[in-house]
């Protein structure tokens, strides 16, 4: 089963990997739910299977996307950091 989480990216100045901040805003069953949650530029949502362990290792985000931007990060001026290590 597929998850959504809603996320809120506050910026480079945090302790964690590559600089980014983050914190949760919710995880949701459907899209579109976890979507209505975003409500600023910098939040996003990024699909998850459930009980599927992640690596141990930083890795990109796959498929986290910003949907008040209207865009992903690896889109063109999408420089937000989820293909960056917002883990």
């Amino acid at each position: 089963m597929k998850a959504y989480v809603s996320g809120r990216l506050f910026g480079r100045n945090g302790e964690t990997v590559n600089g980014h901040t983050w914190e949760l805003l919710g995880i949701y069953t459907t899209e579109s739910a976890a979507d209505a949650r975003c409500t600023r530029e910098l939040d996003f949502v990024w699909p998850v299977l459930m009980d599927s362990a992640l690596p141990e290792e930083t890795a990109a985000m796959e498929g986290c996307r910003y949907p008040r931007l209207g865009q992903s990060p690896a889109e063109p001026g999408g420089d937000y950091g989820c293909d960056e290590g917002c883990a």
